[in-house]
């Protein structure tokens, strides 16, 4: 056995899946000559079961857990030491169970929609920002399945643009997180959101009306 794939790693043995109850081993593979390490339910390496749990690659597990323990970079000790265990729920949420009896929870809000949801959301037009060429992002409908935003500098003659896109169905969600709410309302959208700055590293920087501003990170 590769002793990659055996390796002990902070991560080993703390990580369950919320789906059907297995363990989460390491598992790597290999694309073009690069070596990439996943997580993965166990029920979808070995058993056979259709577990529908998320994947989460070793880096960015790293990054989240430096991020929910409040670290400036990630540090095996110091996780050893904090957290208990991590259950990894069925929308990707990540409950970090720490050994003091605290639960923290990671919101996942970096999937892609799952392709029978397609949202058409009216009140991003024009308030959302590109941080990179000052453009405006605009609407596209993305082959038939779900709608899309982008920087309209991409199209224009002498700007460079390379901000990333975005699913409607995604900034429904982290706009909903970031107004603290369970579910997207266009109507409080309007009411507290004057502009969404979006910056070249995939960053939403919310500008509510007031003068307050947030910032969500991709992990």
């Amino acid at each position: 056995m590769d002793t990659l794939f055996r390796r002990v790693t902070p991560f080993t043995g703390k990580m369950k899946c919320g789906v059907c109850g297995q363990p989460f081993t390491r598992k790597k593979g290999t694309i073009r000559g690069k070596t990439y390490v996943h997580w993965i339910c166990r029920s979808q390496k070995e058993t056979g079961m259709s577990c529908t749990s998320v994947n989460f690659s070793e880096e960015e597990l790293e990054r989240i857990s430096a991020r929910t323990l409040g670290m400036d970079e990630f540090d095996g000790a110091v996780f050893e030491k904090a957290v208990r265990g991590i259950t990894v729920m069925e929308n990707g949420d990540l409950e970090f169970h720490l050994t003091g009896g605290e639960t923290k929870v990671w919101k996942n809000l970096h999937l892609d929609p799952p392709r029978h949801i397609a949202t058409v959301t009216d009140c991003f037009q024009g308030k959302i920002r590109c941080a990179a060429c000052g453009n405006t992002y605009h609407r596209v409908n993305g082959a038939g399945k779900w709608v899309y935003w982008y920087c309209i500098g991409k199209k224009r003659k002498n700007v460079e643009c390379h901000n990333p896109n975005y699913t409607d169905y995604k900034l429904r969600q982290v706009s909903a997180h970031m107004m603290g709410l369970e579910e997207f309302d266009e109507a409080e959208f309007e009411k507290q959101i004057e502009e969404i700055t979006a910056f070249p590293d995939g960053s939403l920087e919310f500008n509510f009306y007031g003068g307050r501003k947030e910032r969500w990170q991709r992990a």
